[in-house]
């Protein structure tokens, strides 16, 4: 599923608290292996922890955040942002992740 914004996502009820955390499971469907994941958020600074099945833990990883001008239903500026995450996702697999979300910009 892809949504437009954070705004179309349960995450956007918290959008005016800092540290929280969200547990997310992303599913590959296709044939190809995917080395990223992109995940509409509101904006902030996070941190990322990838699942790792071997050693069934999580470990951290560098998550970036980019933002841009949107509006939302009712056509009041927002700030669309994305976390990219290197996570890797077999074909046709789950990977694993805890987004958190340190304090807001």
């Amino acid at each position: 599923m892809t949504n437009a914004t954070y705004l179309d996502c349960p995450v956007g009820k918290f959008e005016n608290k800092d540290n929280f955390t969200m547990s997310i499971a992303i599913h590959n469907p296709s044939s190809n292996d995917l080395k990223s994941a992109k995940i509409a958020v509101p904006k902030g600074n996070y941190e990322a922890k990838v699942f790792d099945k071997k050693t069934q833990e999580f470990k951290m990883v560098e998550v970036s955040v980019l933002c841009h001008l949107d509006y939302n239903l009712t056509l009041h500026k927002i700030d669309s942002c994305f976390a990219h995450v290197p996570v890797s996702t077999r074909a046709r697999e789950v990977s694993f992740l805890l987004l958190e979300r340190k304090d807001m910009l």
